[in-house]
C-alpha cells in the first residue's frame, strides 16, 4: 500500500499542496485530475521520489518496486534501443557478472573455498536473472516495442536518433518491461497514436500492480481507472469511479453543497435578524447571547467558484459547391520511399472525416496534400467552387506570424465577432491581461497551438483541416473547442489521437495503413469494432485484411446497389444449411485436432522443464558439474521459448475456432430467421 501523510508544498506565498492525506490500496487504478497548474505533476514527482515536499511522509512497502514516466523529455544514452532496455533492466550487468563468475569457477579447484564462493555468487545472480525474466526478456521487449509502434528494424537503432516523442515511448517500454509494483504515468498517451493507445490499454488491463496516472485522454481514464483523485486548491478529493463518474458525482456534490450553503446562509440571516431585533431587550438577553455563540461556532461552507461556462462558435461558413474536395488516385512519397499510394475519396458539405493510423503512416502528409500546402507526386486534389479553407498544422510556423504579438495577430483577422467576445475567446484559451502583448516568438509550443485555434474560431471558412489540434489543450478548453466543432456547419478533416474527441464529432473514418486508405462509416468506436471484425474474419479464413476490407461496408462509393437476387426455396435453404453445418463440423474437428497436438507438446515440454528445474535445485550439482548447469540452463531456455510459442499458437487457434463457430452460428441463425 502507498500512503501519504500530511504532505505539503509551497512556492513562496502560493500553497500548492496542503497537508494531503491519501491511502492508495494495492492494485488500485487511480486517475489524478485537476486544472492545469494545480500541482498534479508535482505530486507525482514527490511520490516517485524525484522531488521533496516541505513536510509530510510518503510510506511505501520496502520491497515494492516503482516505475515513473515523467511528462518532461527523457534524455537517453547513445546506444542501440534494445541494448538500452537491457542495460536499464540490469540484464547486461547480470549477464556480465554470470559470465565472469563462470570463468572463475573453471579456474578454482572444486574443493576450494574460492570455488564455493564463486558457485554461491553464480547461484544468486542466476536467481536474480530469472526473477527479472532474463530468459525471455528479448521476446517480451520485442512485443512491447512493437505494441508501442516501433518496427523490428528500429530495435537496433541508436536511441539518440529518435525524436522526443519516440524517446518517451522508449522510457514507457522500459517501465512496462520492468512490471513494477507501483506504476506512475504522467501523460502516457501524449506521444502515442490511436493504435498504440489501444495496445497500451490492453497491456495495462492485464497489469496487476498499482497504477496512478495523469492524462488528458478521457477515453483512457474511463477505460482504465476505477478511482479518481481530484487535486484542487491544495486538497485532494476522492471519487470511487472512472472519469465520467467523477464528473457526474462532482456536479451532484457541488449542487448539494450549494443547497447546504443556501440553507446555512438563510439560518445565519434569520439569526442575525433575531439578534438585531432583541439585542437591547433585557428579557431576551440570554437568548441573544445564545444565538451569538451559535453563529460563532458555525463553520462556514466554502464553495468552489464555478467557472463561467464559455460558449464559442464558428462564424457561419460562406456558400460553396456541394462537393468540397475530390481526391483522385493520389500517390506521394519522399526520397523514393512511398507514403501514400493510389488514394481516392471525396468530401461533401457538412461532412466530418477523421484520418487515423499509426505515427508515420501518412496522416499529416495527406492533410498537407489535401490542403494544397504540398503538391502530390501523382493524382489530383480538386477543390469545389467557393471553397475557403482554414488549416491547422502541427508546425506552428505554418499557422502564425512570429514577428507579431498575440493581439496584433488577432487584430489582423477580418471578423464579425465583437471585441468583447474576442477577448472572452482569448481568455477561454488562457490568454488575458498583459499576455496579449507577448511576442508570438517567445510563446511555448502549447501557447502557439492555442493561439492558432483562436484564429480559426474567428475566421470564416467552409472547410477546416486540423492536424492534432487538441495536443496542448486542457480538458476544459478541449470541451469548449469540441462543442464549437460539433455545431460547425462546414466540412471537416481531422487528425487526432483523442478518441473521445473523435467519437463526438466524426461520421466517417479513413485509416491510413500500408500506404492505402481504408474507409469506414461511423465514429471512432464503430471503426474499431468493424476493423476488429474484419481482422477476425481475415485470421479465420486466411484471407488478407485488404481483401476483407474491399468486401466490407466501409466503401464510400455512392453507386446504387445491385438488384437483389430472387429468394431461394425452403428446400434449397435447408440444403444450404446442412451443407454449412457439415463444413463447420469438419472445420471444428480440424481445429480440435490441432489443439490436441499442441497440448501433447505442451505437456511433454512442461514435464522436461520441471525435471530440469528439479535437477538445478540440487546444491551438490554446483560443486560437482558446473558445465552441466550451463547445459541444463540453456535447454530450459529453449523449452521456455518453445512453450511460449506453442501457448500463443494454442491460444490463437482457440480464438479462431471460437470466432468461426460464432460466425457460422450467426449465419445459420440469420437464415432461420
Amino acid at each position: 500500500m502507498l500512503e501519504l501523510k500530511s504532505v505539503s508544498l509551497s512556492f513562496g506565498d502560493r500553497v500548492l499542496l496542503s497537508e494531503i492525506d491519501w491511502q492508495v490500496p494495492e492494485g488500485s487504478r487511480v486517475a489524478l485530475v485537476g486544472a492545469n497548474g494545480t500541482g498534479k505533476s508535482t505530486l507525482l514527482k514527490i511520490i516517485a521520489g524525484e522531488m521533496e515536499s516541505d513536510q509530510g511522509q510518503i510510506i511505501q512497502s520496502a520491497n515494492d518496486t516503482l516505475g515513473y514516466l515523467p511528462q518532461d523529455l527523457v534524455e537517453l544514452e547513445s546506444i542501440p534501443l534494445i541494448n538500452y532496455l537491457r542495460a536499464k533492466s540490469g540484464l547486461t550487468r547480470l549477464e556480465k557478472a554470470m559470465k565472469e563468475t563462470h570463468h572463475q569457477m573453471a579456474e578454482y579447484p572444486p574443493d576450494s573455498q574460492e570455488y564455493k564462493e564463486a558457485v554461491n555468487r553464480y547461484s544468486e545472480a542466476l536467481k536474480h536473472y530469472e526473477h527479472i525474466g532474463g530468459y525471455d526478456y528479448d521476446s517480451r521487449a520485442g512485443k512491447i516495442l512493437s505494441g508501442l509502434g516501433f518496427s523490428e528494424t528500429e530495435f537496433k537503432k541508436d536511441c539518440l536518433e529518435f525524436s522526443g516523442g519516440w524517446k518517451m515511448r522508449i522510457q514507457l517500454a522500459h517501465i512496462l518491461l520492468s512490471e513494477p509494483d507501483l506504476m506512475i504515468l504522467d501523460e502516457p498517451t501524449n506521444h502515442l497514436d490511436t493504435e498504440s493507445m489501444e495496445w497500451l490499454e490492453g497491456f495495462l488491463t492485464a497489469y496487476r500492480g498499482t497504477l496512478i496516472a495523469v492524462s488528458h485522454d478521457r477515453r483512457f481514464l474511463d477505460k482504465m481507472m476505477t478511482t479518481t483523485a481530484e487535486l484542487s486548491r491544495g486538497h485532494l478529493a476522492l471519487y470511487p469511479g472512472n472519469y465520467s463518474y467523477y464528473l457526474e458525482q462532482k456536479e451532484l456534490r457541488q449542487k448539494q453543497l450549494e443547497a447546504e450553503a443556501r440553507r446555512q446562509n438563510e439560518y445565519i440571516e434569520r439569526t442575525n435578524q433575531f439578534i438585531d431585533r432583541f439585542r437591547y431587550k433585557a428579557t431576551k438577553a440570554a437568548q441573544v447571547q445564545s444565538r451569538i455563540k451559535q453563529l460563532e461556532k458555525i463553520e462556514k461552507i466554502e464553495l468552489e467558484t464555478r467557472e463561467k461556462k464559455v460558449r464559442i462558435k464558428f462564424p457561419e461558413p460562406p456558400k460553396c459547391a456541394f462537393e468540397i474536395i475530390k481526391v483522385e488516385k493520389l500517390s506521394h512519397g519522399y526520397d523514393g520511399l512511398p507514403v501514400l499510394d493510389n488514394i481516392s475519396f471525396n468530401l461533401r458539405q457538412g461532412e466530418k472525416i477523421a484520418l487515423v493510423g499509426v505515427n508515420g503512416a501518412g496522416k499529416s502528409t495527406l492533410s498537407r496534400l489535401v490542403s494544397r500546402k504540398e503538391e502530390p507526386n501523382k493524382g489530383k486534389v480538386i477543390w469545389g467552387k467557393g471553397v475557403s479553407m482554414g488549416f491547422f498544422a502541427q508546425e506552428s510556423r505554418l499557422n502564425l506570424d512570429y514577428s507579431k504579438t498575440i493581439w496584433e495577430e488577432i487584430s489582423t483577422i477580418e471578423t464579425s465577432v465583437p471585441a468583447p467576445q474576442v477577448r472572452s475567446l482569448l481568455g477561454a484559451f488562457l490568454f488575458s491581461g498583459d499576455d496579449l502583448f507577448k511576442p508570438i516568438e517567445v510563446l511555448s509550443g502549447g501557447e502557439k497551438s492555442r493561439l492558432a485555434l483562436c484564429k480559426l474560431l474567428l475566421e470564416k471558412h467552409n472547410l477546416l483541416i486540423l492536424d492534432e489540434p487538441t495536443n496542448h489543450l486542457d480538458m476544459a478548453t478541449r470541451d469548449i473547442f469540441q462543442e464549437a466543432l460539433m455545431h460547425y456547419k462546414g466540412a471537416l478533416i481531422l487528425v487526432s489521437h483523442d478518441r473521445h474527441f473523435l467519437d463526438q464529432l466524426i461520421s466517417r473514418v479513413i485509416e491510413i495503413k500500408d500506404h492505402q486508405a481504408h474507409l469506414y462509416m461511423g465514429n471512432y468506436t464503430e471503426f474499431i469494432k468493424k476493423r476488429a471484425q474484419l481482422l477476425s474474419k481475415a485470421n479465420t479464413s486466411g484471407a488478407s485484411f485488404q481483401s476483407q476490407i474491399s468486401l466490407s461496408e466501409s466503401s464510400l462509393s455512392l453507386e446504387p446497389e445491385e438488384e437483389a437476387t430472387p429468394s431461394k426455396s425452403l428446400w434449397e435453404q435447408q440444403k444450404d444449411r446442412k451443407r454449412k453445418e457439415a463444413i463447420l463440423r469438419k472445420e471444428l474437428a480440424d481445429y480440435k485436432k490441432k489443439i490436441q497436438s499442441m497440448e501433447k507438446e505442451i505437456h511433454s515440454s512442461e514435464e522436461e522443464k520441471a525435471q530440469i528445474e528439479k535437477t538445478l535445485c540440487d546444491p551438490d550439482l554446483y560443486a560437482s558439474d558446473p558445465e552441466k548447469i550451463v547445459a541444463l540452463t540453456t535447454r530450459r531456455k529453449v523449452l521456455e521459448d518453445t512453450l511460449r510459442a506453442v501457448y500463443e499458437k494454442w491460444d490463437q487457434t482457440h480464438k479462431q475456432m471460437n470466432a468461426r463457430e460464432k460466425e457460422m452460428a450467426e449465419d445459420l441463425s440469420l437464415e432461420t430467421t
